[in-house]
């Protein structure tokens, strides 16, 4: 039910393709909220930085495993599709935007 979607290196603005592994019925256990939250559902992955430890992850995954009841997002199947604003803008910054290398991206 649940997979880590994490990646080998830590980059605050990226998120991992592993995190859309969500289209396969499975919830992403991601490192970072922010980031996520802007092209997946809020409800639809687990974000490691919302707990103080991993002892409390462990806690919150081993109830969710017993809980059908949260799973049943997943038969949603209109929150299940990537949000293309994003990748539209991507597009268009790429294509007609400033290429400016901006200091708030952070590693």
């Amino acid at each position: 039910r649940f997979i880590l979607a994490l990646e080998n290196s830590v980059c605050y603005d990226y998120v991992t393709e592993k995190a859309f592994r969500y289209k396969e019925l499975i919830v992403p256990i991601v490192r970072y909220r922010r980031p996520v939250e802007e092209v997946i559902p809020s409800d639809g992955f687990i974000a490691i930085d919302d707990f103080e430890s991993i002892a409390k992850l462990k806690e919150h995954l081993l109830k969710l495993q017993q809980n059908d009841e949260y799973f049943a997002w997943l038969n949603r199947t209109e929150d299940r599709e990537i949000k293309r604003r994003g990748l539209c803008q991507l597009c268009n910054d790429i294509h007609v935007g400033d290429l400016t290398v901006h200091s708030t991206i952070r590693m």
